[in-house]
């Protein structure tokens, strides 16, 4: 019977010791929580919508023809500008349970595309219990990130939301303003 129990004690052990090793070996110290794409719009534009306009939060969840399932995510964060920069801005990730720091980055590419990155650091700690819980809240963050761009796609792609007004490629038959 003591044989029996020191095998149950030693399996145990091993098994803790297995499970501490995979934390440590798979969650890093640092989560990085990132999404980017590429949008059909010139970086002025799509600055001068995500820098300067108010409710930012609210523009980029109340889009009407919203195709991203945002009932996934169980806790909505908050987003809200800190600082305004040259390319983009230092964004404030919020629920009841955490604050996160996080940018905006944005980045031409050619005349009239712009690249859109979102990304956010989690820093965890040695504890192997906050460890688990961070990363939850990373994939949580996550969910709201990629529902957050899918969002600002969809908004930037409309030249009607990022300029105010229709504007359509189309041939020109008056051979007076060709001529001008």
């Amino acid at each position: 019977m003591v044989g029996f129990t020191k095998r149950i004690v030693l399996f145990s052990i091993v098994i803790f010791a297995l499970l501490l090793f995979f934390i440590y070996f798979f969650i890093p110290g640092n989560l990085v929580v990132s999404k980017v794409i590429a949008v059909d719009c010139t970086f002025n534009g799509a600055y001068r919508k995500i820098i300067t306009d108010t409710n930012w939060q609210k523009k980029w969840k109340n889009i009407s023809d919203i195709n991203i399932d945002s009932s996934s995510i169980t806790e909505p964060f908050n987003y809200s500008i800190n600082k305004k920069l040259l390319n983009g801005a230092d964004l404030l990730i919020e629920n009841k349970n955490i604050k996160l720091p996080a940018n905006i980055n944005l980045i031409s590419k050619g005349i009239d595309s712009t690249v859109v990155q979102l990304i956010c650091n989690i820093s965890t700690s040695n504890n192997p219990i906050t460890k688990i819980l961070r990363y939850n809240e990373a994939v949580k963050v996550k969910k709201s990130i990629d529902t957050i761009i899918a969002n600002m796609h969809l908004f930037l792609q409309n030249p009607d939301n990022v300029y105010g007004i229709q504007i359509k490629k189309s041939f020109v038959t008056d051979s007076f303003l060709i001529a001008k």
